[in-house]
């Protein structure tokens, strides 16, 4: 597949497992260099290391997106170090299932206010560009309402804050347009990966059927 990104540069932000991880490497493949963060420095290392081994020049930086300033600090440096930037994929999420009001707050922290800081911090470094494009990663959340593996609730603020993105990704394609800065949103369904939220879901299932087949077992001597 030639995608048109040889040459080109990109940030990812939580890009060292799941969906950042695996656009990361793609974009690496089809020849895009790369700026990657993540809150695990070990991680951010490890995962910058296999980029380079598709011959493109990446780096990242350990970093938490709730910090504004040191976020937007990295996108400019980041940007600086590649050469410039062509496309900005604002991935990073809290993720869902924090409880009360604490979720709420580090959602808009994370995802939303997370997603608006990267976009002003990359803007001036997109306009320079001939093929700029922003991409934010939201969720199926954002639309569709309950879920059967999930408790009622889990997903609430967690949704919201999605939905939230996309409407800002829409206002933001009309302003961004004429400048030749495309801006779209994906909205992925469930994605299975180690260590990620639906790992965890499965794992609590295996604990409580071993736990409910014990009981019954017992029950039954």
């Amino acid at each position: 597949m030639d995608l048109g990104l040889k040459g080109k540069n990109a940030i990812v932000t939580g890009a060292t497992r799941g969906i950042g991880r695996a656009i990361a490497e793609t974009l690496a493949a089809e020849g895009c260099n790369v700026a990657i963060c993540a809150r695990d420095g070990a991680a951010v290392e490890a995962a910058v290391a296999v980029l380079r081994k598709r011959g493109v020049k990446a780096t990242g930086r350990a970093l938490d997106v709730g910090d504004g300033a040191a976020l937007k600090a990295w996108i400019g440096a980041a940007g600086a170090e590649l050469g410039g930037l062509d496309v900005l994929v604002s991935n990073v999420s809290a993720m869902g299932g924090i409880p009360g009001e604490e979720g709420w707050r580090r959602y808009f922290e994370i995802d939303v206010l997370g997603t608006v800081r990267a976009v002003e911090a990359a803007l001036p470094l997109l306009e320079a560009s001939q093929a700029a494009a922003v991409v934010q990663i939201a969720s199926i959340a954002a639309i569709e309402v309950g879920h059967d593996v999930f408790p009622d609730g889990f997903l609430q603020a967690y949704g919201a804050m999605k939905a939230a993105l996309t409407n800002y990704v829409a206002e933001i394609s009309r302003t961004l347009g004429p400048k030749g800065i495309r801006a779209n949103t994906v909205t992925p369904g469930p994605i299975y990966f180690p260590g990620g939220a639906w790992h965890r879901r499965e794992q609590a299932r295996r604990r409580s059927r071993t736990r409910a087949s014990a009981a019954s077992a017992g029950l039954k001597t």
